[in-house]
């Protein structure tokens, strides 16, 4: 069974770590990378052609809704999840409508 890239972007490395114990207990997903700052975090998922991204909508140097901007404009496949603590509807709504496939409210749990 192949498994699912997918990249963590996250504005604490102590949250980008949990997220990643996650998902590496998961058979299906194999993490390709973390990052803490949102341009850096564009530019992993666009080297390693991730299948997700998880990110946080409060990045450095980019947040969050700037990564769901980049990604979409380059045309990739990636599906973007949006994992935050701010549980607003015009916040959902405006991350659904820039091109995420999910939004996620912290916390959440693994299972």
């Amino acid at each position: 069974m192949s498994k699912h890239g997918i990249v963590i972007l996250q504005d604490k490395e102590q949250k980008c770590e949990e997220i990643k114990r996650a998902f590496d207990s998961a058979e299906e997903f194999e993490v390709l990378g973390t990052a803490c700052d949102g341009e850096e975090g564009v530019a992993l998922v666009l080297k390693t052609g991730a299948e997700y991204c998880v990110t946080d909508l409060i990045l450095s140097n980019l947040d969050g809704l700037g990564v769901l901007d980049r990604l979409v404009k380059a045309g990739i496949d990636t599906k973007i999840v949006v994992y935050s603590a701010l549980n607003r509807d015009e916040v959902i709504e405006t991350c659904i409508a820039k091109g995420a496939a999910f939004y996620i409210t912290k916390p959440c749990s693994p299972e």
